[in-house]
C-alpha cells in the first residue's frame, strides 16, 4: 500500500485573497498577546513584592510563557485575598493559556489553503496546522478563521480582567488583607518584604 500523503489537499497560502484578512487578525493577535504577556510580567512583580523597576520587568521578559504561567498561577493561590478572587483569576489564566496556544500555532506554523472543496471558500478555504510540538501534546485541530477571531477577542478580555484583578489584589495588599506565611520566606526576603510593603504604603500605590 503506497504512504499516505499527509498534505495533499493543501496548498501554501500566499498572497492570496485571503491572506489580508488573516494577516490583519495575526497581527491584533500578536498585539495583544504582547500586551497580555505584559500583564502577567505585572502579575509575578507585584505578587511576589517587588519593585516595578524596568531592571525587574527586563528579567520577567526573558522568560518563557509557559514557565511565568506556571508561577503565577502559584502565587495566586499563594496570596489569594479571596475564594471569588481567585476563582475569577484561575479562570482568566487558563484562558490567558489558550490564547499563548494560539499565538504559539500562528507564530510556528504555516497557513495552508483548502484544495477541491467546494463548501470552503474565501477565508475559510484556509487555516494552520498544529506545530509538531502540539501535535506531540495531542493537539490535532487546525485553526480556521473564526477561531483565530475569537482568540483575538478573548485576549482584549483577558487583559483588561486581569489588570481589575491585579488591582483588587493591590488594593487587599495595601490593606493588609492579603495572606502570608513569613515562615516560608527567607531572611533577605522578610527585609524585603518589609520595606517594600511601606515604601508602597508611603506612595500610595
Amino acid at each position: 500500500m503506497p504512504k499516505r500523503n499527509r498534505t495533499r489537499g493543501f496548498e501554501h497560502t500566499i498572497n492570496t485573497s485571503p491572506v489580508h484578512e488573516w494577516a490583519v487578525q495575526i497581527g491584533k493577535l500578536m498585539i495583544n498577546y504582547s500586551a497580555l504577556e505584559a500583564q502577567i510580567d505585572r502579575w509575578l512583580i507585584h505578587l511576589s513584592e517587588r519593585a516595578y523597576s524596568d531592571a525587574n520587568v527586563t528579567e520577567e521578559r526573558s522568560r518563557g510563557f509557559q514557565q511565568k504561567h506556571k508561577e503565577v498561577t502559584k502565587l495566586a493561590r499563594r496570596r489569594s485575598p479571596s475564594d471569588e478572587w481567585l476563582g475569577k483569576t484561575l479562570d482568566r489564566l487558563e484562558r490567558a493559556k489558550v490564547i499563548a496556544g494560539v499565538r504559539d500555532q500562528v507564530a510556528h506554523a504555516p497557513l495552508f489553503s483548502l484544495l477541491n472543496e467546494s463548501h470552503n471558500r474565501g477565508l475559510e478555504s484556509s487555516r494552520i496546522p498544529p506545530t509538531p510540538r502540539q501535535r506531540q501534546a495531542g493537539k490535532m485541530t487546525h485553526l480556521e478563521y473564526k477561531g483565530l477571531q475569537a482568540a483575538v477577542n478573548d485576549a482584549v478580555i483577558v487583559v483588561q480582567d486581569l489588570g481589575n484583578l491585579l488591582q483588587q489584589w493591590r488594593n487587599a495588599y495595601k490593606a493588609g488583607n492579603v495572606p502570608l506565611n513569613l515562615a516560608t520566606l527567607t531572611l533577605p526576603q522578610r527585609i524585603r518584604r518589609i520595606g517594600v510593603y511601606w515604601w508602597l504604603r508611603i506612595r500610595g500605590t
